[in-house]
């Protein structure tokens, strides 16, 4: 089955960036590591679903994602990937995962994160110039 996900990163002053831990009692990657976002239902397009999970998962207003980069998934679907500065005047109300952390490249090169996300995130850094 074809799964089309939105996904957004966000990043700070500090070239950091915000990453869910994912529940353990979860099916898919339980407790690895990876991007907010989920599954763009069918009466929304991409850019409507990371806004919508966005809040849904960090109770976060989106400003201004901008669309960066599409990834095939698992073979079978699109990841669409959005980055965002963070705006430090709202405060981050985790409403799905088990927690929320702030890192820099060098910690997501160890980090036990969901492979496909790991390496999306690596080279979006390098396009922007995070290291």
């Amino acid at each position: 089955m074809t799964q089309n996900v939105s996904a957004i990163i966000l990043y700070n002053e500090n070239k950091e960036f915000l990453l869910q831990k994912r529940d353990t009692k979860t099916s898919r990657s339980p407790g690895k590591w990876g991007f907010f976002g989920g599954r763009i239902e069918e009466n929304e397009n991409k850019f409507e679903a990371v806004i919508r999970e966005a809040y849904e998962e960090l109770k976060y207003a989106l400003d201004d994602p901008k669309f960066i980069t599409k990834k095939i998934i698992n073979g079978k679907g699109e990841m669409n990937i959005f980055i965002e500065k963070y705006d430090n005047s709202q405060e981050i109300i985790l409403g799905e995962g088990e927690s929320y952390g702030w890192f820099k490249i060098k910690e997501i090169k160890e980090l036990d994160m969901i492979e496909h996300d790991r390496e999306a995130l690596l080279e979006i850094a390098e396009k922007i110039d995070f290291y």
